[in-house]
């Protein structure tokens, strides 16, 4: 995840590492990054996991990136930050821009970054205080991603770029953001099953729904 940040341009305040990590410590000597060698003890003060290997590193949040008018993946109150990073490297992985709206978790919490392996800097992050409005504006298609009544992802057909809106596995969409979306889909599943995923569901639907 830190040679990917830094190939991509990510500003990195500093780097902590074990003296024996010889390969962080080269790497962060060739891109002129502040370097603290620490003991496992310190290591593990500095990060949530139960057996840090290191590198730990000290990221400088960027400004959030313009919404366009390009395919984009919103996430409305996921709040389970694996679901969050595995939604944002999928969207990496095809070409969407992710929005962030209400409830959702802090897309730069440790485990988020974790789950997304790297996904934060290979796509545009945004906000949206009010998505229908904002996304509308931008010019972009509104699909919710619903538990049923909705259409299969692949019959969807909406014109022109999509803000393919995702919601929490628990709660789903409000129903006035629903109720705002011009498509809906829902992913056909077998009987006895309750719910998919968030992040499944929601890349199950970004395949299926990408410009081709």
């Amino acid at each position: 995840m830190l040679t990917e940040a830094l190939e991509t341009g990510a500003e990195i305040d500093r780097v902590f590492v074990l003296q024996s990590d010889t390969d962080s410590i080269r790497l962060a000597e060739a891109a002129a990054v502040r370097l603290e060698t620490v003991s496992g003890s310190v290591l593990g003060r500095l990060t949530d996991t139960v057996h840090p290997r290191g590198p730990v590193a000290v990221l400088c949040i960027p400004e959030w990136a313009p919404l366009e008018r390009r395919a984009t993946v919103v996430l409305h109150g996921v709040s389970d930050p694996g679901n969050v990073g595995n939604l944002i490297r999928t969207a990496g992985a095809l070409g969407y821009a992710v929005a962030i709206s209400g409830g959702t978790a802090d897309i730069w919490a440790p485990k988020v970054l974790r789950s997304a392996a790297g996904g934060h800097f290979h796509t545009p992050l945004t906000s949206v205080a009010d998505p229908d409005a904002e996304l509308t504006a931008a010019g972009l298609a509104l699909v919710a991603l619903v538990a049923s009544g909705g259409r299969p992802p692949s019959r969807a057909e909406p014109y022109g770029p999509i803000a393919l809106i995702v919601g929490s596995e628990a709660d789903g969409l409000p129903d006035g953001l629903v109720g705002a979306c011009e498509y809906r889909v829902t992913i056909a599943m077998q009987p006895g099953i309750g719910s998919l995923n968030a992040s499944v569901a929601g890349a199950i639907a970004m395949y299926a729904l990408q410009s081709p």
